[in-house]
């Protein structure tokens, strides 16, 4: 806080204002306060001085938190203009295109990410890119990436969300054994996935899949009897 106020400060003064410098450090600054609207009216002004692929990134993330996902995209994709090696601005360009429901343009962009992060990928671009070919019906794509996600997670219930995920994905193939396997997974990590699963099965057996609604409930016995 005493830093930014510094900043301000500084940026009362007309020259100080017109240097890129100052407006980037404050929106770094409010950026990891929090402080989202400030961080992007600061880091707008620094890249209209002068454009830079690390702040406009920055600018991505924090137009990315407050929902304006067009504009998040347009700051990535300035980034990957002036450093098309930024990895990490392929990774918002591929969240943001998901989200906007762009699953081609997503895989693109989380392909290039994982190719340029190699090793130090980051399990949201694993994840992403998986559920991204479920959307297209890439079926045993998105079953590679997703278990890709899940050996890279840790927290319980992000591991859940991935291995229910990873159930719808078996189960479209039709191996519902295994499907089941990974919803008993889901319910182990998050029991709360009892719940939907057990309206999923509802779903399944009003539409007439009664193998599906079986294969739900034959992961839903194993977890009662699995006291968990």
């Amino acid at each position: 806080n005493g830093s930014r106020v510094e900043l301000k400060g500084m940026l009362a003064d007309r020259e100080a204002a017109s240097y890129a410098r100052p407006h980037r450090l404050l929106g770094f600054i409010e950026a990891r306060l929090g402080l989202n609207i400030d961080a992007a009216e600061d880091l707008e002004k620094s890249v209209a001085i002068s454009p830079n692929a690390s702040t406009y990134y920055t600018l991505g993330t924090v137009l990315g938190k407050l929902k304006k996902r067009q504009e998040a995209l347009g700051a990535f994709e300035s980034s990957i203009k002036i450093d098309k090696d930024h990895s990490d601005s392929w990774l918002g360009a591929g969240v943001a295109y998901y989200d906007m429901k762009n699953y081609a343009q997503a895989i693109r962009c989380l392909k290039k990410y994982i190719s340029l992060a190699d090793d130090s990928s980051e399990q949201l671009a694993y994840k992403t890119l998986g559920e991204a070919y479920f959307e297209r019906a890439e079926l045993d794509a998105a079953a590679v990436y997703l278990k890709r996600a899940a050996f890279l997670t840790d927290d319980a219930g992000e591991l859940a969300d991935i291995y229910y995920t990873l159930g719808n994905v078996i189960f479209e193939t039709g191996d519902l054994t295994s499907g089941a396997r990974y919803y008993g997974l889901a319910m182990e990590n998050k029991p709360d996935y009892a719940v939907v699963l057990k309206e999923l099965a509802a779903s399944h057996l009003a539409s007439g899949r009664d193998d599906r609604a079986e294969g739900i409930r034959s992961a839903l016995a194993a977890h009662e009897r699995s006291g968990k």
